[in-house]
């Protein structure tokens, strides 16, 4: 029995920068480490990130794409 059921991120969050506002304010969810005090819009050398994360694991780096997927602006 599946009591999980999939919901498109779109139909809670109406743009990105609350989705990642949601997601570094609850990182342990990712389940890939320890990591605090969550950066939002954090620059990474001469790009900006979404979230970035320091802790005893390293740094977490994430890069969100909501909708339609565009690396272009990573380089």
């Amino acid at each position: 029995m599946n009591l999980q059921t999939t919901v498109p991120l779109s139909s809670i969050y109406t743009r990105e920068e609350d989705f990642s506002a949601d997601l570094a304010d609850n990182l342990d969810a990712l389940r890939v480490g320890s990591f605090e005090d969550p950066e939002t819009e954090s620059n990474v050398g001469t790009r900006r990130a979404d979230i970035v994360a320091v802790g005893e694991d390293g740094t977490l780096v994430v890069e969100n794409q909501f909708g339609k997927a565009d690396w272009d602006h990573w380089g």
